[in-house]
């Protein structure tokens, strides 16, 4: 598989995760916001109600920014891949700062999910420890890919000492 190919599957990767935070930042976040504050029922939200939304929607649209930035660090590791640039040791401090900033951004948003749940002020919290999983598999198959291109870009410099 040519370099353009896999650039362009890594690409189409990325606008679908891009899409799905989308849907999962405007759509599910103040869904589940709502129904938990308010309910169900369509009711005026009292002041301390609103607060309360805001408050954590404010917290879930922070938290989901890191993210959207590692989704354009990817991106610019596919232009050096489409160029024949890639898998080199820049790729790979793009990659460690991918890994750090979702390191930094998962403990932020378990801690702020444990104090809504004790606080009682959202129902859909489980989802959300699902979601730090799901960050925790990214940042191991992120830290993987960057071991791998680590050890192409060491063998690509014996192979060019060799020669």
């Amino acid at each position: 598989m040519n370099t353009k190919k896999i650039a362009a599957l890594i690409r189409f990767a990325i606008a679908f995760i891009f899409l799905c935070g989308i849907v999962m930042v405007f759509v599910w976040y103040p869904l589940t916001v709502s129904i938990t504050i308010v309910g169900p029922v369509p009711v005026e939200p009292t002041l301390e109600q609103n607060i309360q939304g805001y408050t954590q929607l404010a917290f879930y649209w922070l938290t989901s920014l890191p993210c959207f930035i590692i989704l354009g660090i990817v991106w610019k590791i596919t232009i050096n891949i489409k160029q024949n640039d890639g898998f080199t040791s820049k790729d790979v401090k793009l990659l460690n700062k991918a890994n750090l900033l979702l390191l930094i951004d998962l403990p932020i948003f378990l801690i702020g999910n444990l104090i809504f749940m004790f606080l009682k002020l959202n129902f859909f919290v489980i989802f959300h420890f699902f979601i730090v999983v799901v960050g925790l598999i990214v940042v191991a198959f992120i830290w993987i890919a960057a071991l791998l291109i680590e050890k192409n870009v060491e063998l690509q410099a014996e192979t060019e000492g060799t020669i």
